[in-house]
Protein backbone atom coordinates (compact mmCIF):
# COMPACT_ATOMS: atom_id res chain seq x y z
CA UNK A 1 0.00 0.00 0.00
CA UNK A 2 1.17 3.53 -0.79
CA UNK A 3 1.96 5.77 2.14
CA UNK A 4 0.00 8.96 2.65
CA UNK A 5 1.52 11.99 0.92
CA UNK A 6 3.90 13.95 3.17
CA UNK A 7 1.62 17.02 2.99
CA UNK A 8 -1.09 15.01 4.79
CA UNK A 9 1.11 13.65 7.59
CA UNK A 10 1.35 15.25 11.04
CA UNK A 11 -1.00 18.06 10.03
CA UNK A 12 -1.93 20.89 12.37
CA UNK A 13 -4.97 23.00 11.47
CA UNK A 14 -5.49 26.43 13.01
CA UNK A 15 -8.59 28.61 12.84
CA UNK A 16 -10.63 31.17 14.64
CA UNK A 17 -14.20 30.96 13.34
CA UNK A 18 -13.33 30.17 9.74
CA UNK A 19 -13.96 33.74 8.62
CA UNK A 20 -11.33 35.78 10.46
CA UNK A 21 -7.64 36.06 11.31
CA UNK A 22 -7.01 38.65 14.01
CA UNK A 23 -7.11 36.82 17.30
CA UNK A 24 -5.07 34.17 19.14
CA UNK A 25 -5.40 31.75 16.20
CA UNK A 26 -3.76 34.17 13.79
CA UNK A 27 -0.95 35.06 16.20
CA UNK A 28 -0.30 31.40 17.00
CA UNK A 29 -0.24 30.51 13.28
CA UNK A 30 2.10 33.37 12.44
CA UNK A 31 4.47 32.26 15.22
CA UNK A 32 4.47 28.63 14.08
CA UNK A 33 5.02 29.48 10.39
CA UNK A 34 7.84 31.97 11.16
CA UNK A 35 9.61 29.99 13.89
CA UNK A 36 8.80 26.33 13.17
CA UNK A 37 8.53 25.81 9.40
CA UNK A 38 9.08 22.08 9.98
CA UNK A 39 5.52 21.87 11.40
CA UNK A 40 2.99 20.94 8.72
CA UNK A 41 0.51 23.67 9.69
CA UNK A 42 -2.49 25.07 7.77
CA UNK A 43 -4.75 28.05 8.48
CA UNK A 44 -8.47 27.65 7.76
CA UNK A 45 -10.27 30.80 6.55
CA UNK A 46 -12.93 31.72 4.01
CA UNK A 47 -11.25 32.91 0.81
CA UNK A 48 -13.61 35.93 0.74
CA UNK A 49 -12.72 37.07 4.25
CA UNK A 50 -11.14 40.53 4.47
CA UNK A 51 -8.54 38.90 6.76
CA UNK A 52 -7.51 36.21 4.25
CA UNK A 53 -4.60 38.25 2.88
CA UNK A 54 -3.20 38.62 6.39
CA UNK A 55 -2.51 34.87 6.62
CA UNK A 56 -1.78 34.17 2.95
CA UNK A 57 1.68 35.72 3.28
CA UNK A 58 2.56 32.85 5.66
CA UNK A 59 1.34 30.16 3.24
CA UNK A 60 -0.71 26.99 3.69
CA UNK A 61 -4.09 28.74 3.69
CA UNK A 62 -7.12 26.53 3.09
CA UNK A 63 -10.59 27.74 2.17
CA UNK A 64 -13.11 27.23 4.99
CA UNK A 65 -15.57 24.37 4.30
CA UNK A 66 -13.75 23.30 1.13
CA UNK A 67 -13.06 19.65 0.28
CA UNK A 68 -9.44 20.20 1.37
CA UNK A 69 -10.67 21.58 4.70
CA UNK A 70 -12.71 18.39 5.27
CA UNK A 71 -9.70 16.27 4.32
CA UNK A 72 -7.28 18.15 6.58
CA UNK A 73 -9.80 18.04 9.43
CA UNK A 74 -9.99 14.26 9.07
CA UNK A 75 -6.20 13.68 8.99
CA UNK A 76 -4.99 16.42 11.35
CA UNK A 77 -3.11 15.41 14.46
CA UNK A 78 -3.73 18.83 16.08
CA UNK A 79 -6.94 20.86 15.76
CA UNK A 80 -6.33 24.34 17.18
CA UNK A 81 -8.86 27.15 17.48
CA UNK A 82 -9.92 30.20 19.45
CA UNK A 83 -13.50 28.86 19.47
CA UNK A 84 -14.69 25.39 20.41
CA UNK A 85 -14.78 23.49 17.09
CA UNK A 86 -13.84 26.66 15.17
CA UNK A 87 -11.53 24.47 13.08
CA UNK A 88 -14.43 22.27 11.96
CA UNK A 89 -15.96 22.49 8.47
CA UNK A 90 -19.37 21.53 9.96
CA UNK A 91 -19.69 22.11 13.69
CA UNK A 92 -22.96 20.23 14.30
CA UNK A 93 -21.96 17.20 12.22
CA UNK A 94 -18.46 16.87 13.65
CA UNK A 95 -19.65 17.53 17.20
CA UNK A 96 -21.83 14.42 16.83
CA UNK A 97 -18.86 12.52 15.37
CA UNK A 98 -16.74 13.60 18.34
CA UNK A 99 -19.33 12.23 20.79
CA UNK A 100 -19.08 8.89 18.95
CA UNK A 101 -15.28 8.98 19.25
CA UNK A 102 -14.79 9.41 15.50
CA UNK A 103 -12.85 12.70 15.59
CA UNK A 104 -9.17 11.92 15.96
CA UNK A 105 -6.31 14.25 16.85
CA UNK A 106 -5.56 16.58 19.74
CA UNK A 107 -8.09 19.36 20.25
CA UNK A 108 -6.64 22.65 21.49
CA UNK A 109 -8.75 25.57 22.72
CA UNK A 110 -6.66 28.77 22.50
CA UNK A 111 -9.60 30.97 23.55
CA UNK A 112 -10.33 34.50 22.45
CA UNK A 113 -10.71 36.13 25.83
CA UNK A 114 -10.78 35.55 29.56
CA UNK A 115 -13.65 33.47 30.97
CA UNK A 116 -15.24 35.18 33.96
CA UNK A 117 -18.39 33.07 34.43
CA UNK A 118 -19.15 29.36 34.25
CA UNK A 119 -19.95 28.23 30.73
CA UNK A 120 -21.61 24.89 31.44
CA UNK A 121 -21.56 23.53 27.88
CA UNK A 122 -17.75 23.78 28.03
CA UNK A 123 -17.53 21.57 31.11
CA UNK A 124 -15.92 18.15 30.73
CA UNK A 125 -17.16 15.67 29.45
CA UNK A 126 -19.52 17.74 27.26
CA UNK A 127 -16.43 19.31 25.71
CA UNK A 128 -13.37 17.12 25.38
CA UNK A 129 -10.01 18.76 24.83
CA UNK A 130 -6.37 17.87 25.16
CA UNK A 131 -5.39 21.47 25.94
CA UNK A 132 -7.50 24.32 27.36
CA UNK A 133 -5.43 27.53 27.41
CA UNK A 134 -6.12 30.15 30.09
CA UNK A 135 -4.87 33.72 29.93
CA UNK A 136 -5.24 34.84 33.55
CA UNK A 137 -4.37 33.16 36.85
CA UNK A 138 -7.86 33.55 38.46
CA UNK A 139 -9.48 32.18 35.27
CA UNK A 140 -7.08 29.22 35.27
CA UNK A 141 -7.85 28.44 38.90
CA UNK A 142 -11.62 28.62 38.31
CA UNK A 143 -11.60 26.52 35.12
CA UNK A 144 -9.27 23.95 36.67
CA UNK A 145 -11.40 23.66 39.82
CA UNK A 146 -14.89 23.78 38.28
CA UNK A 147 -14.83 22.52 34.67
CA UNK A 148 -13.86 18.92 35.49
CA UNK A 149 -11.12 18.38 32.90
CA UNK A 150 -8.50 15.69 33.59
CA UNK A 151 -5.27 16.83 35.23
CA UNK A 152 -2.93 18.65 32.83
CA UNK A 153 -5.56 19.70 30.25
CA UNK A 154 -6.20 23.18 31.66
CA UNK A 155 -3.02 25.26 31.44
CA UNK A 156 -2.11 28.82 32.35
CA UNK A 157 -0.13 29.77 29.24
CA UNK A 158 -1.38 33.25 28.36
CA UNK A 159 -3.03 34.39 25.15
CA UNK A 160 -1.03 34.49 21.91
CA UNK A 161 -2.31 37.88 20.83
CA UNK A 162 -0.90 39.45 23.99
CA UNK A 163 2.60 38.56 22.78
CA UNK A 164 2.01 40.80 19.76
CA UNK A 165 1.54 43.78 22.10
CA UNK A 166 5.33 43.76 22.65
CA UNK A 167 5.87 44.30 18.92
CA UNK A 168 3.15 46.68 17.82
CA UNK A 169 3.06 47.37 14.10
CA UNK A 170 2.37 50.81 12.79
CA UNK A 171 -1.06 51.09 11.21
CA UNK A 172 -1.11 51.35 7.41
CA UNK A 173 -3.33 54.44 7.54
Amino acid sequence: AKRCSKKYRNVWIVAERGVDARDNGYHFYKYVRCNHPEINCYYIIDKNSPDCGRVQKYGNVVNYRSIKHHLLFAVSTHKISTHIFGYSPDILCYNRFQKLGLVKGNRVFLQHGIIMNDIEWMFYPRTKLELFVCGAKPEFEQVKARYGFPEGVVRYLGLCRYDALNNPQQPER
